[in-house]
């Protein structure tokens, strides 16, 4: 592995989507080795005293060691998970995520909060991220090896590993020093000196296969495929990189308001239903016929003339001359992804509810429509987001 310097270690874990800041405390940083040769502790730790906002991190430190399984556990899993070796999800940082404690009776730093993570079942000498992607504590501690181990062998089955045993002590010793703070985790794959954070492209065949099983029955229509692929363009193009869950939540937010169609839909009712909002202020409407013709329509549909006014300069669209247009499968995607994303819809938006550790499935609803439905459009998020992969 090559040498890093703190800025641009510090640079990378500042341009991660779950960034939100650094802590006030204590930093770890591991780097993965892209070469993960089989069985070795090939993989580097770099410890940082964070003052949140105030100033610059301090480097306190480097060790050698691993962030994935050795033999054993890439080779017996179903010993004590038959799924398969769990594989730390990298380029991933979570706050405050072990404390001090024991592994194995002697000490370390525990995890008590979840960890995205893999499940490797394949056998073939690689820890590799792939698959379903879970999030929960599996005890992923940041213990020490021997006392100068070069083999990882059964020392990790999925934990961050000090191959040398002093260096250990010292990062216990400066821990303690500190008053046993909190430790938070972070973890990159290695990186070129000259490569940018490129946001990874999300596995498309893995995640059209899971929500066709388990979202849609077992078969999609060629125009919910057209629905999903644009939410995905438009995702990749000029979203990538920012929070999974946000596309997960809007995946689910547009299951449930268009039935399953993936098309835009216009408000239900005869002409006569819609005079009720004719004069309706608060949505814009002025002129009479108002209110049929600045109906909802879309994915998450808009209604009336004020809606329909200001998504007309969002989209550089004459909405309120051909409000119809607002149907266009285009203009579905781009006004669900402003409204949600920006809170241009309630004043409530994504960042709101999935930022760092926070992840509040059932109050996100409150960007569309308060509480309805909330419990089972929350159930659908969590399932296109174990539909989210970003390995081949």
């Amino acid at each position: 592995m090559r040498a890093f310097t703190d800025e641009e270690v510090l640079q990378r874990v500042s341009q991660l989507p779950t960034f939100t800041g650094f802590p006030n405390g204590v930093l770890e940083v591991w780097i993965r080795s892209t070469a993960d040769e089989f069985d070795s502790f090939d993989d580097k730790a770099f410890t940082y005293e964070c003052y949140g906002n105030t100033k610059k991190p301090k480097f306190i430190m480097a060790r050698n060691g691993t962030t994935n399984a050795g033999s054993y556990g890439l080779k017996n899993f179903a010993e004590y998970n038959h799924k398969g070796c769990a594989v730390l999800k990298s380029d991933t940082i979570i706050y405050d995520s072990h404390v001090w404690g024991l592994h194995k009776k002697k000490d370390a730093y525990r995890q008590v909060k979840g960890f995205p993570y893999f499940r490797d079942n394949n056998k073939n000498n690689r820890a590799e991220e792939i698959g379903t992607e879970y999030n929960d504590v599996i005890l992923a501690n940041v213990h020490r090896a021997g006392v100068n181990s070069t083999v990882i062998k059964d020392w990790s089955t999925a934990c961050l590993v000090t191959a040398n045993l002093q260096k250990f002590f010292d990062f216990l010793a400066y821990m303690k020093s500190k008053g046993k703070p909190p430790l938070t985790v972070c973890i990159l794959k290695e990186w070129r000196a000259d490569a940018p954070l490129a946001p990874a492209k999300l596995n498309r065949k893995f995640f059209f296969d899971n929500v066709r099983l388990n979202l849609f029955g077992g078969a999609l229509k060629e125009s919910q495929v057209q629905g999903l692929e644009a939410i995905l363009n438009e995702w990749d193009k000029n979203w990538a990189g920012k929070d999974d869950r946000w596309l997960a939540y809007m995946f689910a937010t547009v299951h449930h308001e268009t039935d399953r169609k993936f098309a835009g839909i216009e408000e239900y009712g005869p002409d006569s239903y819609f005079k009720k909002y004719d004069g309706r202020l608060d949505l814009g409407n002025t002129q009479p016929g108002d209110g049929l013709r600045f109906k909802g329509r879309g994915f998450v549909q808009i209604t009336g003339r004020a809606n329909y006014t200001k998504y007309t300069g969002v989209l550089g669209v004459d909405l309120v001359k051909k409000p119809e247009l607002a149907l266009e499968l285009k203009h579905c995607v781009q006004i669900m992804f402003h409204g949600m994303a920006t809170g241009g819809f309630t004043g409530k938006k994504l960042g709101d509810y999935f930022k760092g550790n926070t992840a509040d499935w059932i109050n996100a609803r409150r960007i569309i429509n308060k509480l309805d439905k909330a419990n089972l459009i929350a159930d659908y998020a969590k399932q296109f987001y174990a539909a989210i992969s970003y390995t081949t």
